[in-house]
């Protein structure tokens, strides 16, 4: 499949457990997962993931749950979108408890 902001961004804005739709969305962590299968079904490039803590009403950034990826480079598109989700589960996977945090991804689609 290929790139379909529209039909990405709502898919994306469905699976979100906070935020405003026009502003940073957060997921939870099965939510994220879904929404890597969403950006591997468009043809969406991850170019980071970032987990935050949920404190009452606060959502603070944890700076020990943060991944660029923006560095990726220097192949197709094809090739980036791949090698994009497989750093984003590899990262979930070093995260201690990743099912506590919030999460928000930055992309190639706004």
């Amino acid at each position: 499949m290929g790139l379909s902001p529209v039909s990405f961004n709502d898919e994306a804005k469905s699976l979100a457990v906070e935020g405003k739709p026009d502003e940073e969305l957060f997921y939870d962590y099965d939510g994220l997962l879904k929404l890597l299968d969403v950006c591997q079904k468009h043809a969406v490039v991850i170019l980071g993931i970032e987990g935050f803590n949920k404190v009452d009403s606060f959502i603070e950034p944890n700076d020990d749950a943060l991944a660029d990826f923006s560095s990726l480079s220097n192949c197709s598109r094809e090739q980036l979108v791949k090698d994009s989700i497989v750093e984003s589960r590899r990262f979930l996977e070093s995260i201690d408890f990743p099912q506590e945090l919030l999460w928000s991804v930055v992309t190639d689609i706004a």
